[in-house]
C-alpha cells in the first residue's frame, strides 16, 4: 500500500528520533570520563536528600529536583567501588532527559505551526544537534532544563483558559510549579506563558476567579518558596564568583560593544551552523518568513524568552553561556527553520526532504562517536594510574573534588588544584604534616602555570627529601609525584 505524503513524512519522524535515541545510546556507553567540573558536582552526591535543597559545594549550583532524582538511580543501582560503573550510573538522568525530549520536540513543532515539514526538519535538528547529544551524557543539568522548557512550552500550547476544566488546569499548575524544581531557567519559560496567558485573559474579558486561583496560587506560592528557601541563598553564596569568573574568565554578559559578536558566536556554535551561513542575514530572514506567515503567537513564545536572557545576562544575573542557554535550543531551531512552512505539500518533495535527510542520517551516523564528546578529559584513568601506584590509597596529597568523587574519600591533605597555584595556603599544609614518610601528590588536573609553579616549590622545599614524577596519561598539565617527606 502506497503511503500518502504526510503518513511518509510522520513516518521518517519516528526513523529520526530512533536515529537520535541510537547515537545517544551509543555514547551512553562509550562511557567517556567526566572532567573537573562534572566531577565537581557529582561529588555533592554524597549529601543526603535535604542537602540538595542548600548550596552545594565546590562552587556547583543545579536544580534540587535534578540532583534528587540522580541521587535516587544512583541508590536503585548502587555504584559501590567500580568507576566505570559509577560513571555510567550517574548520567543516566541527563540521559533519559535528552532522550525524552526527542518525542516532545516533534509534539511542541506540530502543536505550534501544524506542519509536517517543520517538525520533521527540527526533530532532524535536535537530533543531531552536537551539544544536545553531548549534554544528554554529561553529569550536569543541562539536558534536564532542555527536557521541561519543552514540556513548559507544550503545556502553555495546550492551556484554553476557556475550556479547560479545573482539574487539568491544577495538573498543568503542579507541573509548571516543579519545573523550576527540576530547571532553575525555566522561570524564563513560566514567565513568558503566565504573561501570555494574563494578557489573552484581559483581551477576552475571560475572567473566571476559580480558574485564576488554581492557575496562579500554586505558582505564586511556589516560587516564594523557591526564591527565599533556594535562590537567594545560593546568590549569597556563589554569586560574586560566578560574576567575575562569566565577566572574566568566560566572557558571557552582554554590553553595548560585543552584544552582536557575543551574540552570534554563541548561538552560531549551539546551533551548529556552518560557517559559510551569514549569522544576523539568516536571522532576518527567517523573522521575515514567520512574520509572513502570520505566526504571531509562535513568535511571541520563541522571541520572549530569548529576550529575557539577553536582559538578564546584561545585568550580570545570567551568563549567556552555550550550555547555559541550551534549554533555548528548541526555539532557536524552530526560528530557523521557518522555509520548511514555505515547501510544497506534494508527494515530490515529501520524498526528496525523505532523501536529503537520509544522507544526513547516514553521515552523522558513521561519525566516529567519541567526536560528540566536546570536553575530552582522563581523570578518570589517572585515578587508575593512581590506584595502580599506591594500591591502598594511603597518604595522598590532592585535589579534593576528582579524588573525592573516584575514591569515596578525602585525601589526607587536599589542596584547591583547577586556578593557579596558591603557595601559601599549600606550603603550611605541607609544613604542619608531622608524620614523615612517603606521600603522593595527585595533581589530575591544572593550568600550565599551576604544574610548573608547584612543581617548583616541591623541588624547593626542605621538608621534602626526594620527589619521583609520574606524567598521567593523555591528561595535560597534570601528574602524580611520589614524595619522601622528613
Amino acid at each position: 500500500m502506497q503511503l500518502k505524503k504526510f503518513d511518509l513524512i510522520y513516518f521518517f519522524v519516528i526513523v529520526v528520533i530512533i536515529a537520535g535515541i541510537i547515537i545517544r545510546t551509543k555514547l551512553l556507553f562509550l562511557n567517556p570520563s567526566y572532567w573537573y567540573d562534572t566531577c565537581s558536582l557529582a561529588s555533592n552526591l554524597d549529601k543526603n536528600f535535604f542537602d540538595f535543597f542548600k548550596p552545594l559545594e565546590n562552587m556547583q549550583v543545579a536544580p534540587p529536583l535534578f540532583m534528587v532524582m540522580s541521587k535516587l538511580i544512583c541508590s536503585i543501582f548502587p555504584i559501590e567501588n567500580d568507576i566505570f560503573y559509577k560513571d555510567f550510573v550517574v548520567r543516566l538522568f541527563p540521559f533519559f532527559c535528552g532522550i525524552l525530549s526527542l518525542p516532545l520536540i516533534s509534539v511542541l513543532t506540530e502543536k505550534m505551526f501544524g506542519n509536517k515539514y517543520l517538525t520533521l526538519i527540527c526533530t532532524f535538528l535536535l537530533c543531531f544537534n552536537p551539544t544536545a547529544i553531548y549534554y544528554s551524557i554529561e553529569f550536569k543539568q543541562y539536558s534536564c532544563e532542555l527536557l521541561f522548557a519543552i514540556i513548559l512550552l507544550l503545556i502553555f500550547y495546550m492551556i484554553d483558559i476557556k475550556s479547560i476544566s479545573n482539574k487539568k488546569l491544577l495538573i498543568y499548575s503542579l507541573i509548571i510549579s516543579l519545573s523550576i524544581w527540576f530547571s532553575i531557567p525555566a522561570l524564563f519559560i513560566v514567565f513568558t506563558g503566565l504573561l501570555y496567558i494574563f494578557a489573552k485573559m484581559i483581551k477576552d474579558k475571560i475572567f473566571d476567579k476559580k480558574k485564576f486561583l488554581i492557575l496562579f496560587l500554586p505558582l505564586f506560592l511556589n516560587l516564594l518558596i523557591f526564591v527565599f528557601c533556594f535562590y537567594i541563598p545560593v546568590h549569597q553564596k556563589y554569586y560574586a564568583g560566578m560574576e567575575w569568573f562569566w565577566d572574566n574568565e568566560y566572557p558571557s554578559f552582554f554590553t553595548s560593544d560585543n552584544f552582536f559578536e557575543l551574540f552570534s558566536h554563541k548561538v552560531r556554535n549551539l546551533v551548529n551552523l556552518y560557517r559559510y551561513i551569514e549569522f544576523w542575514p539568516f536571522m532576518v530572514l527567517n523573522f521575515a518568513l514567520i512574520i509572513y506567515s502570520k505566526q504571531i503567537k509562535n513568535l511571541y513564545f520563541i522571541l520572549l524568552p530569548v529576550f529575557l536572557i539577553v536582559c538578564a545576562s546584561a545585568l550580570h544575573q545570567y551568563p549567556f553561556e552555550n550550555r547555559l542557554i541550551l534549554f533555548l535550543l528548541p526555539l532557536f531551531l524552530i526560528f530557523l527553520s521557518q522555509i520548511a512552512l514555505f515547501i510544497p505539500k506534494n508527494i515530490v518533495c515529501s520524498i526528496f526532504t525523505v532523501c536529503i535527510l537520509s544522507l544526513l542520517i547516514f553521515k552523522n551516523m558513521n561519525i566516529d562517536i567519541s567526536k560528540y564528546v566536546m570536553i575530552k578529559s582522563y581523570v578518570r584513568d589517572s585515578f587508575i594510574q593512581l590506584c595502580e601506584l599506591n594500591p591502598k590509597l594511603e597518604n595522598i596529597i590532592g585535589e579534593n573534588l576528582i579524588y573525592k568523587y573516584y575514591s569515596n574519600q578525602k585525601p589526607k591533605i587536599h589542596d584547591y588544584m583547577y586556578g593557579y597555584f596558591d603557595k601559601s595556603p599549600f606550603a603550611k599544609n605541607i609544613e604542619n604534616i608531622t608524620e614523615p614518610g612517603e606521600y603522593w601528590l595527585y595533581a589530575p588536573y591544572g593550568h600550565k602555570i599551576y604544574q610548573k609553579d608547584m612543581k617548583n616549590y616541591l623541588e624547593h622545599s626542605s621538608r621534602i627529601k626526594s620527589i619521583q614524577y609520574y606524567e598521567i596519561k593523555k591528561e595535560r598539565n597534570s601528574f602524580i609525584a611520589r614524595l619522601v617527606i622528613e
